[in-house]
């Protein structure tokens, strides 16, 4: 895992979906973050503004995650008006 130190203190940056898919990613983060190497079965606890992210998993195994986010009940409902569930993805709408 990798964090960006006292990223929470500052202004939101700039940051784009990948092309594929994958995690939101910003420019020259890398360059400002500092690795935290995480054990299997390790946990990690970090307030929701800190830039945070893992390189791609380069294994022939799962790794999974355990995601808790707290929001007020009028950013779920904002996000669900704009076609959003819980996990950030765009829910594609079909016509019955």
């Amino acid at each position: 895992m990798w964090y960006t130190p006292k990223s929470h203190l500052q202004p939101l940056k700039k940051h784009f979906q990948a092309v594929g898919g994958g995690p939101l990613q910003s420019k020259g983060i890398e360059q400002e973050s500092v690795a935290a190497p995480l054990q299997p079965g390790s946990c990690v606890i970090h307030q929701g503004h800190t830039l945070h992210y893992s390189r791609g998993n380069t294994t022939n195994q799962n790794r999974r995650a355990f995601i808790l986010n707290f929001r007020p009940k009028k950013m779920v409902e904002l996000e669900r008006a704009q076609g959003f569930d819980h996990s950030g993805k765009r829910k594609v709408r079909t016509e019955d």
